[in-house]
């Protein structure tokens, strides 16, 4: 017989602030003393999981029930025993007569083994008498229904949260309950498990953060300095990191804490997993990482998880898994979110059992974690009652649904894939998978609607008498190698809505099937081919979604005439194709809700076609590097809609740019250039407010700049007026144009100085622009070329970088304030009549990578300064009038090409072809010319003529005076001694 001992222990009961609610006295058994198969057997008892508290929460919040909490006092004294369990007699309660007897006892008490099952048990019993099950899923929940009334009960130890869609059956059960147990109504739930639960009108919030305060206390880091994340992402933890710790009992108390918090804080999650997966053995790196985490905690103690009401019951999962990130085992880290409605219900992270061989095979052991947490919450959340699934592969073959885009995934695609009957919807797209796919990957796909396998590098091998077993209305393979001919499984496809083959290696003409297919379509894209011959026949069905087609056939080979537009687009590109012939003559049915049409790039011709006017709606219209001809119509100022961008240039289009162009007052971008325009600029352009881009370089326009250039168009970012026949000043409102990058005026009859109030140009941009149209699937690139360098015009760079005065007849000096603009790129001021010297501080200009002084009138030394142009790539000072020494070093000494300094006659030193005598140091002052010697010389000759005069002059004094001979050659010395001291300190500033 086994005697199991007893005490009394005395607690303090705290309510959720931390205060003293009531003092506890409870007799306890010693547990310890019990033994296996005498008074004790199964000891396990089953508690309610944080997931499924979880959903029966938001489910509670969904439908406006009452969530109730209830408190079973002395909880663990209503389990009955079924083992004979003797104790001895309690403290202070032994009988003085029978002293050595034993108690023999009927129900549980504390401490025991078989305690909590006893209550679990008892509690199961009466639960399931009132009308309620056990959840499959949790045993912990009880679940009742009758007709329009549902209730739940969650169960963990002697807490209890009772969720009831009436009060009517509220009150009903508490009265059983009461009748039975010894309970107590606590109300509304506030406190439950440690978690402070706050009612707001947004829903139940969450929290733990007196439990955090309680972890902070303990480690001693209550005034510890918080950080922004809870895990340093340049570097992995390692099992050999540090040293061991003295005392790992520390260690793990901290970790344990730390994962009882992430009950409402998914944020820690993984860092807590990380430290966790070193609790045998932690080392000095293992607990810096987890102070790390306490003081993420510090900074974000109030944080929890916030649960709302919603209105659509749908289960949505997000999964990712890193590969071999462990750097111990090597094996992957899988993690999980699962969501009901908007609300969060469960997360996990954690390391997998088994080395994957793969980024996908990785992921799709994730996927399977996450999907046997989909089909174990489906149960209390659905109340389905149904047993789990025993094997992971029969969960995923109910699969609807794979999405693994953009993971980084490589290798192939298993063929398993094609064994998911259920799927509707595949998309791997914007990964790095390869191989090929075969028929077997599709075998058993007959649901599949919806295929996604673009931004790959995968190749298909149908046969070509293969009939698919679906019907798909979204087939997305853009990049991947499905030519030279289109698949002809295609044809098949009888809902097709959208279809992109982009970049395919297509090298093949239009089927004559391939039109059939169309009818239902929303969505076309074949750029980025080779695709030959005529456009297909466009006959597109009715549809809500009239307006929303985008076709885009550019960068192929398409030719012939455009018969017609196609109706019903939105978004029209075909340039870049050989499509030629005049524009198609429209009956009066022509497409109105044309936004973008993009037609450059042909070889169109004609007029200018005038029925383009008449498209309200549109925002991008390109038909430049076409061949069309006349003039601008005045109708072009109907297109108020025009915000995007009007390029017209390079055609063959003449006359005056039309005043009615200043109506587009939302247009971003306009290009004329390269076009035989010829007047002035109207002055209904300044209305052009938004412009970013105004290119209108290489026609005849005349005049004046414009001065209301810099005043009211001060969003402009390139400004292009090259190659025309301006004239007169640079207008110092141009000065104005602080958000100026690019400045190309060459190529005019520009007269007046460099304006000094460049300077403005630098730095002062407040905003940025984006000169690519995602929205409406177009791209617009604008290059200059300058001296053989091309040059992008982007919006990333906060400075002007390109300047360009060349071909003028500039005169004055360089400002040195243009040296202030130190994000030039390029610039380039030759062919004007500039004077003076290269200023000094050219050596700020740090970012130079052309520079273009040639054929000027500049004179002096080249700076020394110039050699601090680490970029520059391309330099002309040729003819002008520099001197002395070509400084040497750093990337000067790349730039070997002589004709850079031709038409400089007084310059030497390599790579010109006149040396340098002595030191080409910077400071030698030899060789600055033949004129320097020549006045040597003429000096050393001016010597000798005044001692002669001075030998004469002393003759005269003799006779006249009467000297001494000893006193005349005294006087000559003199005299040659003083012309010789001041040739020699001539000589050395010369030449020293």
């Amino acid at each position: 017989m086994n005697v199991i001992r007893c005490m009394w222990i005395f607690k303090q009961k705290l309510k959720s602030d931390g205060s003293l609610e009531w003092y506890k006295a409870r007799l306890v058994g010693d547990g310890r003393s019990q033994q296996i198969g005498v008074d004790c057997s199964e000891t396990f008892s089953p508690v309610v999981k944080p997931a499924t508290i979880r959903t029966v929460l938001s489910l509670a919040l969904s439908y406006n029930w009452d969530i109730t909490q209830l408190d079973v006092k002395n909880a663990f004294l209503h389990g009955h025993l079924y083992k004979t369990v003797f104790m001895n007699q309690p403290p202070g309660f032994r009988d003085k007569n029978f002293p050595d007897h034993v108690c023999r006892l009927k129900k549980s008490l504390y401490d025991f083994k078989q305690a909590s099952r006893a209550w679990y048990q008892r509690f199961t019993d009466y639960v399931t008498h009132l009308g309620f099950r056990p959840s499959s899923s949790d045993h912990s929940l009880f679940i009742y229904r009758h007709g329009i009334h549902t209730a739940y009960i969650l169960l963990y130890v002697d807490d209890i949260i009772m969720v009831t869609s009436s009060p009517k059956l509220k009150h009903h059960f508490m009265s059983h309950l009461s009748s039975e147990f010894v309970m107590k109504d606590l109300g509304p739930l506030s406190y439950f498990l440690g978690i402070a639960v706050t009612r707001t009108k947004d829903g139940l919030f969450l929290s733990q953060s007196r439990y955090a305060q309680d972890i902070l206390h303990r480690a001693k880091m209550n005034d510890c300095n918080p950080v922004q994340t809870p895990v340093d992402t340049f570097g992995k933890l390692s099992a050999e990191s540090g040293d061991l710790l003295d005392d790992p009992t520390f260690y793990r108390s901290l970790d344990g804490a730390l994962q009882y918090l992430t009950l409402t804080r998914p944020d820690i999650s993984y860092a807590v997993q990380q430290v966790c997966m070193y609790m045998h053995a932690p080392r000095t790196h293992h607990f810096l990482a987890l102070k790390r985490i306490l003081r993420y905690v510090k900074g974000t103690i109030d944080l929890g998880i916030l649960m709302q009401p919603f209105r659509h019951f749908t289960l949505v999962a997000y999964t990712d898994a890193d590969w071999a990130g462990c750097p111990d085992t090597r094996r992957s880290t899988s993690s999980y979110c699962v969501f009901l409605g908007d609300n969060l219900l469960s997360w996990s992270s954690k390391r997998q059992t088994v080395m994957s061989r793969s980024s996908a095979e990785a992921e799709y052991r994730g996927i399977a974690n996450v999907v046997s947490e989909i089909c174990w919450l489906r149960k209390p959340s659905l109340g389905t009652g149904a047993s789990a699934t025993s094997h992971i592969s029969g969960q995923l073959l109910s699969l609807e649904d794979l999405n693994l885009n953009n993971n980084q995934l490589t290798g192939n695609i298993p063929m398993s894939v094609g064994q998911l009957s259920k799927l509707k919807s595949l998309d791997l797209s914007y990964n790095s998978l390869a191989g090929v796919l075969s028929e077997t990957h599709f075998t058993k796909l007959k649901n599949l609607i919806h295929l996604d396998l673009s931004l790959n590098s995968l190749a298909f091998n149908f046969s070509s008498q293969w009939i698919p077993p679906f019907q798909l209305n979204f087939f997305f393979a853009s990049s991947c190698s499905i030519g030279p001919h289109f698949p002809n499984w295609l044809q098949t496809t009888t809902n097709l809505q959208r279809l992109d083959l982009s970049n395919s290696s297509i090298r093949d003409t239009i089927p004559e099937w391939f039109e059939n297919i169309l009818y239902n379509i929303l969505y076309l894209d074949l750029s980025n081919n080779h695709i030959k011959g005529k456009l297909p026949q466009f006959h597109f069905a009715s549809s809500n979604e009239i307006g929303n087609r985008i076709l885009k056939m550019n960068s192929n080979k398409f030719e012939g005439s455009l018969a017609s537009f196609p109706y019903t687009v939105q978004i029209l590109d075909l340039s870049d194709n050989l499509l030629s012939g005049h524009f198609p003559q429209t009956d009066g049915t022509m497409n109105l809700s044309l936004e973008v049409v993009n037609l450059s790039n042909n070889h169109f011709t004609g007029i200018f076609p005038i029925h383009l006017c008449k498209l309200a709606s549109i925002l991008v219209l390109d038909l430049s590097n076409n061949k069309f001809s006349g003039r601008l119509p005045g109708c072009l100022g109907n297109l108020i809609s025009l915000q995007v961008l009007l390029d017209l240039s390079n055609n063959n289009i003449s006359g005056y740019i039309p005043s009615s162009l200043g109506s587009l007052t939302d247009l971003s971008s306009l290009h004329l250039r390269n076009n035989r325009l010829e007047g002035n600029l109207p002055l209904s352009l300044q209305n052009l407010t938004n412009l970013v881009t105004l290119d209108i370089g290489n026609n005849f326009l005349e005049g004046t700049i414009p001065f209301w250039i810099g005043e009211n168009l001060s969003s402009l970012r390139i400004l292009d007026l090259r190659s025309n026949k301006f004239i007169g000043k640079i207008p110092l409102q141009r000065c104005q144009l602080n958000a100026l990058q690019h400045l190309n005026l060459a190529k005019n009859n520009i007269t007046g100085r460099i304006p000094h109030c460049f300077v403005n140009l630098s730095g002062m941009i407040t905003n940025q622009v984006n000169f690519s149209y995602y929205a409406y699937y177009y791209e617009e690139n604008i290059f200059a070329y300058m001296k053989g360098i091309e040059l992008v015009y982007t919006s990333t760079i906060k400075f002007l970088i390109s300047l360009d005065l060349s071909s003028n007849k500039i005169n004055g000096e360089i400002p040195d304030v243009l040296m202030n603009l130190v994000g030039l790129k390029s610039l380039n001021l030759s062919r004007n009549q500039l004077i003076g010297h290269i200023p000094m501080m050219i050596g700020n200009l740090s970012q130079m990578e052309s520079l273009d002084f040639s054929m000027n009138m500049l004179s002096g030394r080249i700076p020394q300064s110039l050699t601090s142009l680490n970029y520059l790539s391309s330099l002309n000072l040729s003819f002008n009038n520099f001197s002395g020494a070509i400084p040497t070093g750093n990337q000067l000494q790349t730039l070997v090409d002589p004709s850079i300094y031709v038409g400089n006659n007084k310059l030497c030193g390599p790579p010109a072809s006149r040396s340098c005598k002595g030191n080409n140091s910077p400071h030698n002052r030899v060789g600055e010319g033949e004129d320097e010697v020549l006045w040597f010389y003429s000096g050393m000759g001016s010597g000798f003529v005044a001692g002669f005069t001075g030998l004469v002059c002393s003759l005269y004094f003799i006779r006249a005076c009467r000297l001494s001979y000893f006193k005349i050659l005294g006087n000559v010395y003199s005299w040659l001694d003083g012309l010789l001291l001041l040739n020699l300190a001539w000589l050395r500033r010369k030449f020293f």
